[in-house]
């Protein structure tokens, strides 16, 4: 080793070995979390959620139309029609932790009841309130259905489950929400809705990678949020336009239109190349 080596050696201080240390380690750590993104990615485009595969559909609360919504009837009925690739429900927790699907807090005939403020044990045999029937078969003795349930179905399909989060969950609500369908139904097949923009964020930062889509109920927040990159959902009565479709796709997201029930319009939509329709029933 010559003169020279041994002055600059010399001048490494243990400070500057930590550094170097610390530097090489940061690289490579960025390298290993490169690539696992970049697998990460290619895995959930190679199961089909990749964007241009055409306008698909979801079942509306189950096929609501023909059994009372967010029954396990209604869950049943659309697992096993092919028109749908989607079957979407409304989750509420218990008092004492238990997800559920409904679409609103008291959805039983006793309108004192709320979900949020019963143990499962209270509410799981009580009668529903089928009032908002939606033409559905409303003889059969429906009672309110677990998520679990609602997984279980979806998960022995190849169709997707769109979970819609009604209540305003905490961050560890939100999480363990996303262990239970990741648990049953899997990554791959779950997407997270809400209309709270706070509780997507809660699943976007606990899982980066989750499929999740943010509603909006009039133009001015589907405008920001899309511009934010979020996926956006539209309710029918704002007219999804084909700019705002493209916008969705610039960037990089993908758009869908609730609650479609007429062939003309899921067929305009479907021109524009939108990504889902969600309906009550088969068109």
């Amino acid at each position: 080793m010559t003169e020279k080596k041994k002055r600059v050696r010399k001048k490494l201080t243990k400070k500057q070995v930590a550094i170097i240390v610390t530097v090489i380690v940061t690289i490579l750590l960025t390298f290993v979390w490169g690539t696992l993104a970049y697998i990460n990615v290619n895995r959930v485009e190679s199961v089909g959620i990749e964007y241009g595969k055409g306008t698909r559909y979801i079942a509306h609360r189950g096929w609501s139309n023909k059994y009372f919504q967010n029954t396990t009837e209604a869950f049943l009925a659309a697992a096993n029609e092919d028109f749908f690739q989607g079957i979407e429900t409304d989750v509420w927790r218990t008092k004492d932790g238990v997800f559920v699907c409904a679409h609103d807090a008291t959805p039983f005939r006793d309108k004192g009841v709320s979900i949020n403020e019963k143990t499962y044990a209270e509410i799981k045999d009580l009668p529903l309130d089928l009032s908002d029937d939606c033409g559905a078969d409303v003889t059969l003795p429906y009672r309110i259905a677990t998520l679990e349930e609602y997984l279980s179905i979806v998960s022995g399909t190849n169709k997707y489950a769109f979970v819609e989060i009604k209540q305003k969950f905490s961050e560890a609500e939100a999480r363990e929400l996303v262990d239970l369908c990741y648990r049953i139904n899997g990554r791959n097949r779950t997407y997270f809705c809400s209309f709270h923009k706070k509780i997507i964020d809660y699943i976007s930062s606990y899982e980066p990678f989750a499929r999740t889509e943010l509603f909006a109920s009039w133009f001015l927040p589907a405008f920001v949020y899309t511009e934010a990159g979020y996926n956006v959902g539209l309710h029918t009565h704002l007219f999804a336009t084909d700019a705002f479709v493209k916008a969705t796709k610039r960037k990089d997201s993908f758009s869908c239109v609730w609650t479609v029930n007429d062939k003309a319009t899921a067929d305009r939509l479907a021109s524009y190349g939108i990504d889902w329709i969600t309906t009550d029933g088969v068109l």
